[in-house]
């Protein structure tokens, strides 16, 4: 999101609850799908075992939108808010050799999941490396399940997948403006950033990218056509 107070411009990779409905209202073919997260470290216990992990409450499209690569069960399970799914790493880490398939696992002391499913632990090169957990959004005890109308609370992320054939410079006019009638004492915008942008066009300046790690890719070109030369 893009906020403008004060004569600055500040661009988040945050967006509040409500964001997604309104997506999905406002431009109902311009995606195929769309994913509300809300991340964090998480303790994960199972009979004697308990272990701190990353994890991710989220709705069901996430795995499926991100390929997560499935071992055992439901990519879908997260549809049920009383299932979760596990990364290989934290289904060793919690039951050993015993398959993790239907057992339970309490969460921060408090909320009880059946596993439903296993996944291949992701790589270091994901952006969603080390995550040990998937947990389903509509569950009560997700924060951001009891926020569908909290056009303030920024604490989450929203994922887009694009419908196919459709370009992010088409969607942004379209939705933009989707967050300034329910924003008082400010102005907010919403924009799109391409995945393969993420890391390399991660900093902005009164609202434009202003560079980011891609300043490190240009220095080690330099200094390898220097090389070359000497």
């Amino acid at each position: 999101s893009i906020d403008r107070t004060n004569n600055e411009v500040a661009v988040y990779s945050s967006a509040t609850v409500p964001m997604e409905t309104a997506l999905r209202q406002q431009a109902p073919t311009a995606f195929r799908s769309l994913a509300l997260t809300n991340q964090g470290d998480h303790v994960l216990a199972a009979k004697d075992k308990k272990i701190s992990h990353w994890g991710i409450w989220t709705q069901q499209t996430f795995p499926v939108m991100f390929s997560f690569r499935m071992i055992r069960g439901n990519i879908a399970a997260l549809k049920d808010p009383t299932s979760m799914l596990l990364s290989r790493d934290a289904a060793q880490a919690l039951f050993g050799n015993v398959d993790a398939l239907n057992e339970t696992v309490t969460v921060d002391g408090r909320t009880q999941l059946k596993v439903a499913g296993v996944f291949e632990d992701l790589p270091e090169s994901s952006e969603f490396y080390g995550t040990g957990a998937l947990m389903p959004w509509d569950n009560k005890d997700n924060r951001g399940a009891t926020m569908v109308d909290d056009w303030y609370d920024h604490h989450f992320q929203l994922w887009a997948e694009l419908a196919d054939g459709v370009a992010a410079a088409d969607v942004y006019p379209r939705i933009k403006d989707i967050a300034k009638p329910h924003v008082k004492g400010g102005f907010e915008e919403l924009a799109l950033q391409p995945m393969d942008e993420w890391h390399l066009y991660n900093e902005f300046k009164n609202g434009k990218q202003a560079g980011g790690q891609i300043r490190t890719v240009r220095l080690f070109m330099v200094i390898g056509c220097f090389i070359l030369l000497l």
